[in-house]
């Protein structure tokens, strides 16, 4: 949000002030005739904008992108930063007319700085507003810009900012902020906005997304806080300091502040805002000025004190500030009850300075004239306060056109507060003159004289305050009292409504108390409508009316019980299966969508065959198995969430498995050349993975016996005839597949293996010599001829020869003859022998 920096000049004791502001810049990007809307999904985020007349909330769509869409439309009064944002946006004509995508659109809306209109009621589901977690860790990211003047502050002191604002807060948030991680650089550049207003006009979501791209690791939703320095010489309007607004001590949050010499306490406001805390308003008869509450840090900036700057801002948080977070110890806050108003009640007690950090430090009271909760709190202005301004004393004129006008005054002494809706805090001005808090001495008193509020005395334990309740002697019952009644959806998700029923005369304070089991339902006191959390599946839910006016006894009625059942998930979408369809594919699911919901949804996953669970088979993915050839799949995924019905949705049934098949399944070849005795080879080719080979050799179309080798040699038998080869593949789960390879040509004589034959003995008449045939083809068959200088010697055809008289001085030699069925046959012939002696 923005603060108006507030100038003050005190006027001596009587503690005038006069006050200047200077109007804001008017708002940018008004809207254009519309011809076209998208849709668009994304979380929303608050920022308040602040002029001299009072706030002004502005919204923005922050997409998956991360890029911000500045958005104008009806809110309810409590949506906060981090909410699901799911609506339709108008695009101005000038826009539909050149952006022919969704993307493109936004594009163009980016870069004029345009703000689209919500068309209708979006639908928003709220981060619960619930105390912060213990120990919430915040990293800090800083950023300054360079070019739109001088900073005027070194690094060193802009990062001194951040630790004393974070040092502030983690104090402040009695241990619901851990830690918090100060950087040990700012991170500068130089803007690519052309507005003057530095993000502290109408350039402010354009601004935080351009920051927010120089930290890649900025995460907002996980507690990370940005903030942006920017030069005091930004033409703002009187707008030194703007932030988005959370929803407790764990939120994170953005947030741009002028570096000048009010930061800490301007940079502290805007990071309260980040933690869901509201204005700090002073109630002028019955009329909250925002800014007014000076006792916190989330009222007024405000200049002028002695010595010049400002007054100290970071004062310690306020009672209903600290029940608004839950941060409250045991014993901080004594309760007064009123009974049923018909017996006086008069309590005292001590408490001691809101400052401290232990011991009593508040009284509650409800007020029977409104049935609102006051706090009484003693400001000191010791401890964190000194410097403040009521710590001077002082005091600040009411804005103009205020009417009674006149002079909030404050000064130490017992507070009255309430809370102020979205998170805010209301001090109550006590008497005509305007004082905001009570002195030694003084006292208080409600509209009707029934409740009082007395300090006896100051001093160092702290102040001695009684409260004295006196019931009206003069309270007639309601003439006619209401039954309420609760409505609307009663399911977890849905808005559960109140009707309180019809009252005579009409009341002026109206309570309403939600509970379950007798226990509060947290954050519904006086709503008559909330959307109903998951933790109330299956409970009782009742609703008592509290009716109050003046002179009229306070009456409560109850509705009757109604029980939340749990919600429904709300599917946009189912799953569905990609992947081929058949034996041995892996088919992969995907998730079915839904809806925004108040838990986190958990998915299981179930394959179907024809309907039918398949065991085991629970995972996203699924191999196909042979035992679903003739089914269709699908897959089935149950949604589970807290408060909600459990939902199963079922993708689309895939294509009916086919029967498997082996494919690739080449035929084969055979190489080599088809003669008996030489090896003939198959090349089975590239079959599918995980196939498994067998061979059959065939010869003259008739299988071989054991010839189931990868090769195979033709025998004498297979002369004339053809081979081929079939080669069956395997793989389990699928039929085999058998393919045969073409025939060979016929197969040919063999060719026998032969070498020169030798001749051994003495070549002298009467010797015997021997043929010596040499290394053959095995099982080869001899015979032999012999030669006496070339001529055949007659009947001699064996394997020796005697030589005889008639062959002296000739020269023998010896023919071999070697025949194999199967084979042609083959003649070699020896060498000479020398001359026979």
């Amino acid at each position: 949000m923005r603060v108006l920096r507030r100038s003050a000049l005190l006027a001596g004791s009587l503690g005038l002030a006069v006050t200047t502001a200077v109007s804001l810049t008017p708002a940018a990007g008004a809207a254009e005739p519309a011809t076209a809307t998208i849709q668009v999904h994304g979380t929303l985020m608050v920022a308040e904008s602040d002029g001299p007349a009072g706030g002004h909330t502005s919204y923005a769509v922050e997409l998956a992108d991360g890029d911000l869409v500045p958005v104008q439309g009806q809110f309810p009064p409590d949506a906060r930063t981090g909410a699901r944002f799911i609506g339709r946006l108008a695009l101005p004509a000038s826009v539909a007319k050149v952006a022919s995508t969704r993307t493109a659109a936004l594009r163009i809306v980016d870069h004029r700085m345009l703000t689209l209109s919500v068309v209708g009621t979006p639908t928003l589901t709220s981060p619960a507003v619930a105390p912060a977690a213990l120990g919430a860790v915040h990293k800090q990211f800083v950023a300054a810009i360079d070019n739109k003047g001088a900073l005027g502050q070194t690094d060193q002191t802009l990062l001194a900012h951040v630790s004393t604002v974070g040092a502030y807060w983690q104090d402040q948030s009695n241990g619901a902020i851990g830690s918090l991680a100060v950087p040990s650089t700012v991170t500068h550049y130089n803007t690519a906005l052309t507005t003057t207003d530095c993000g502290l006009g109408s350039d402010f979501f354009s601004l935080v997304g351009e920051a927010k791209a120089n930290f890649p690791t900025f995460n907002q939703a996980a507690g990370d806080q940005l903030v942006l320095f920017v030069p005091d010489a930004c033409a703002s309007g009187g707008v030194v300091g703007e932030g988005s607004v959370g929803s407790s001590f764990a939120s994170g949050g953005v947030l741009i502040v002028k570096a000048n010499a009010g930061i800490d306490g301007v940079y502290g406001h805007e990071t309260g805002h980040n933690y869901g805390f509201g204005h700090a308003y002073a109630r002028w008869f019955g009329s909250p000025q925002e800014y007014y509450g000076v006792y916190d840090v989330m009222g007024f900036a405000v200049s002028g004190a002695p010595g010049g700057g400002n007054f100290n801002q970071l004062t310690a948080l306020s009672t209903p500030l600290r029940v608004f977070q839950g941060v409250t110890d045991p014993g901080e806050i004594q309760d007064v009850a009123l009974g049923d108003h018909t017996q006086p009640v008069q309590a005292t007690a001590t408490i001691k300075p809101r400052t401290d950090s232990s011991g009593q430090r508040s009284i509650r009271v409800v007020d029977p004239d409104t049935g609102e909760t006051l706090y009484l709190d003693y400001r000191s202005g010791g401890g964190r306060d000194v410097g403040s301004l009521y710590a001077l004393p002082g005091g600040l004129n009411t804005q103009p056109g205020v009417v009674p006008s006149g002079v909030v005054r404050y000064a130490p002494g017992v507070v009255i507060s309430a809370a102020h809706a979205g998170g805010g805090v209301d001090y109550l001005t006590l008497d005509a003159a305007g004082h905001t808090s009570l002195a030694a001495g003084g006292t208080w008193t409600n509209a009707s004289g029934t409740l009082a509020v007395h300090v006896t005395s100051i001093g160092a334990p702290g102040a001695a305050v009684t409260v004295d309740f006196t019931p009206s002697t003069a309270t007639q019952p309601f003439t006619t009292v209401g039954t309420p009644v609760i409505g609307g959806t009663t399911t977890v998700g849905g808005t559960v409504t109140l009707n309180p029923g019809t009252w005579s005369p009409t009341p002026s304070t109206t309570t309403i108390r939600w509970t379950v089991g007798g226990s509060p339902v947290a954050g519904t006191d006086d709503k008559t409508s909330f959307v109903a959390p998951p933790s109330l599946a299956g409970q009782q839910l009742v609703a008592t009316v509290t009716e109050s006016a003046p002179g009229i006894t306070p009456t409560a009625a109850q509705a009757a019980a109604v029980t939340i059942s749990p919600g429904s998930i709300p599917v946009t979408g189912n799953p569905t299966v990609t992947g081929t369809v058949q034996v041995g594919s892996a088919l992969q699911g995907h998730t079915g969508t839904w809806g925004s919901l108040l838990s986190t949804v958990s998915s299981t996953w179930q394959w179907r065959a024809n309907g039918v669970d398949i065991p085991s088979a629970t995972a996203p993915s699924y191999t196909v198995r042979s035992a679903d050839v003739g089914k269709t799949l699908s897959l089935a995924q149950t949604l589970t969430a807290t408060g909600y019905q459990t939902t199963t949705i079922v993708s689309g049934a895939t294509a009916t498995v086919p029967a498997p098949v082996i494919s690739p399944a080449p035929a084969p070849t055979v190489t080599g050349t088809p003669r008996v005795g030489v090896p003939l080879d198959a090349d089975a080719g590239t079959w599918m993975s995980g196939v498994t080979l067998g061979y059959q050799w065939y010869v003259g179309g008739s299988p071989v016996a054991s010839a189931t080798g990868t090769s195979y040699i033709p025998r004498a038998d297979d002369l004339g005839q053809t081979v081929r080869v079939q080669v069956t593949g395997s793989r389990a789960g699928f039929p085999d597949v058998t393919q045969p390879s073409a025939e060979t040509a016929a197969v040919a004589a063999g060719l026998l293996t032969s070498v020169k034959p030798t001749i051994g003995g003495t070549p002298a008449v009467g010797k015997t010599l021997t043929a010596k045939p040499g290394a053959w083809t095995a099982g080869t068959t001899f015979a032999y001829t012999w030669f006496a200088d070339g001529v055949a010697v007659k009947g001699q055809t064996g394997k020796r020869l005697v030589l005889a008289k008639g062959q002296r001085g000739k020269r023998i030699t010896v023919k071999v003859t070697g025949t194999q069925v199967g084979y042609a046959t083959a003649s070699r012939t020896s060498a000479k022998t020398p001359k026979i002696g």
